[in-house]
């Protein structure tokens, strides 16, 4: 594959297969490429688990603070 060829590939939905350009185009933390129709995880066939991540995100920030007893 040659320089040109490549520069000639356009960008296509990794869901819809509709051409993309830059300014319209998304990429996913799963790695695709998508158009605005397809950019939510909901409505592509992701892969990563974003609930999950947000919890782990959470607890990290805000870590259980317990006090000592009064005597």
């Amino acid at each position: 594959m040659t320089v040109e060829d490549s520069m000639k590939t356009k960008m296509r939905c990794g869901e819809c297969k509709c051409k993309i350009n830059i300014t319209n185009s998304m990429k996913c933390e799963c790695g695709k490429d998508l158009c605005m129709k397809h950019r939510n995880f909901n409505t592509h066939s992701c892969t990563v688990d974003y609930k999950k991540k947000d919890r782990e995100q959470l607890q990290k920030l805000n870590p259980k603070i317990v006090s000592d007893k009064i005597i």
